[in-house]
């Protein structure tokens, strides 16, 4: 008998290509054009925080991009009907409670944070070079590293660094610490960001 390594975090991968990613990313930038962008505010470092887009108010989230682009719809229903077949799940109701644009030029990054009051967090990369500064996901075990094993295992395992494609998304547990390296090019990342809550018994999601 062997170690195995049990428990792993399921992380939803797919990239688009072809027309359909064209079409994709014309209406995503066609959006982001229209949006005003500001510098992260919640970040302990501003001047390296990267920007966001802003509703006409200038508050952060107060727009759901995702409300304006049905072609990125369609393929975040797709991937995230995927991501929970891949579980042993049918389809489930949901809601993306809010979506926004990050900029990120050179020097700037996202500082380690999560958005736990929700179900699942993602990322849909609009226009990377690749090395750009890519997504890290800590490790939600690294928690428990007064245990030794864990200690161990942290140090081995201690955060993942995601690829980086243009047309490609990623979903994850939204409860999981994830930041992004500083971009050290001369290119303008441009991804679009989203949290999702999932309706299921006794949660409820609005009706229109």
């Amino acid at each position: 008998m062997t170690t195995k390594g049990l428990f792993s975090t399921p992380v939803y991968i797919e990239r688009e290509l072809g027309q359909s990613e064209r079409d994709i990313n014309q209406e995503l930038m066609d959006k982001y054009y229209s949006m005003k962008k500001i510098p992260l505010r919640s970040s302990y470092n501003k001047e390296a925080a990267h920007d966001i887009s802003v509703g006409e108010n200038g508050i952060q989230f107060s727009e759901n991009v995702v409300d304006d682009c049905p072609l990125f719809g369609k393929f975040l229903e797709t991937s995230v009907n995927q991501y929970l077949k891949d579980l042993g799940f049918p389809p489930q109701p949901y809601m993306v409670k809010e979506s926004w644009f990050t900029r990120t030029t050179k020097g700037k990054h996202a500082p380690v944070h999560n958005h736990a009051d929700n179900d699942i967090s993602g990322v849909y990369y609009v226009q990377t070079n690749g090395e750009d500064g890519p997504l890290v996901l800590k490790n939600p075990l690294s928690i428990a590293q007064g245990n030794y094993i864990y200690f161990l295992h942290h140090h081995q395992h201690g955060h993942h660094v995601m690829p980086l494609h243009r047309g490609q998304i990623i979903l994850w547990p939204s409860m999981i610490d994830h930041s992004t390296y500083v971009n050290e090019t001369t290119h303008e990342r441009v991804s679009l960001s989203f949290n999702i809550s999932i309706e299921r018994y006794p949660f409820t999601l609005p009706k229109n």
